[in-house]
């Protein structure tokens, strides 16, 4: 006959797999659910910036304009505090990290749309989620571009090279 020790150390083990598989379960729900919701929270803020830009360009005012545009940093100020906040994930976090870095360099390249952003910020506080992803976004490309650069034969000289700025006649 079966003690009830037995019984309670067999229903134990029986049940630690199934709590295993449990838990992995909920994680890869989890997962799911954080992907499902940044591809929410992408196509809401894409259609908003989408419609602002559209009402940017049809502007017949310069208020008209301001209007837009500060819309679009609106939206782009979201982005950016989505992204620091850690809720963007997966690919479609990625599509509007591009999205963004995308509007930040159209703004920066043009003199009159950054003159009219510049502007629009009125506070020190106003789209500072903005310039912390920008100085992020920045400091990610030049490591990327030092990489690429290294990788393609662009690679800084090596300290013990010949031709370095020290090895004049006292260090021969």
């Amino acid at each position: 006959m079966l003690s009830l020790d037995l019984i309670a150390d067999l229903v134990t083990i029986a049940g630690l797999p199934a709590a295993t598989a449990g838990l992995g379960l909920a994680f890869w729900e989890a997962r799911a659910n954080r992907r499902a919701n940044s591809a929410a929270l992408y196509n809401s803020i894409a259609q908003s910036i989408r419609e602002e830009m559209k009402g940017f360009e049809a502007a017949k005012t310069q208020d008209e304009q301001e209007d837009h545009l500060s819309e679009v940093l609106n939206w782009v100020e979201v982005g950016c505090a989505l992204h620091h906040d850690g809720l963007l994930a997966g690919r479609t976090g990625q599509i509007l990290r591009h999205t963004i870095d995308e509007i930040q360099d159209k703004i920066a390249l043009k003199p009159n749309l950054k003159a009219l952003a510049s502007k629009l910020t009125t506070h020190p506080h106003t789209f500072s989620n903005s310039e912390a992803y920008r100085a992020d976004s920045e400091r990610k490309r030049a490591r990327e571009q030092a990489i690429t650069d290294r990788k393609s034969g662009g690679a800084l000289p090596s300290p013990f090279s010949e031709d370095r700025s020290l090895s004049g006649p006292h260090h021969k």
